[in-house]
């Protein structure tokens, strides 16, 4: 592991850090990632306390408290949900966006 790094969008530096200051800084400490269609569900999950993103068929809920939020999913059929602890991807996509990369 390194002590700190660097990330770069288009040769520019964005941001520089220890991992673990730059997740806990720039993201929320959860992920929730739902695989499916989850369009319908937006204005419900806007009102539980996270911060949303999409991109093809997967919907980033990225969270504080992640209690309400896995318990509204749960009663929604025919999605996949999947919890995960924030990372450097996610600092990334937060500070220089999700849109296609050149």
């Amino acid at each position: 592991m390194c002590d700190e790094l660097v990330i770069m969008d288009h040769r520019e530096i964005i941001i520089r850090g220890r991992p673990k200051d730059l997740v806990r800084e720039h993201v929320e400490p959860t992920v929730v990632e739902i695989h499916g269609e989850s369009d319908q569900l937006l204005p419900d999950l806007c009102q539980l306390n996270c911060r949303i993103e999409s991109t093809g068929d997967t919907t980033y809920c990225y969270t504080d408290d992640v209690t309400a939020l896995m318990g509204y999913l749960e009663s929604q059929p025919g999605l996949a949900v999947m919890q995960r602890p924030s990372n450097l991807e996610d600092v990334f996509v937060t500070l220089a966006g999700r849109e296609s990369r050149d």
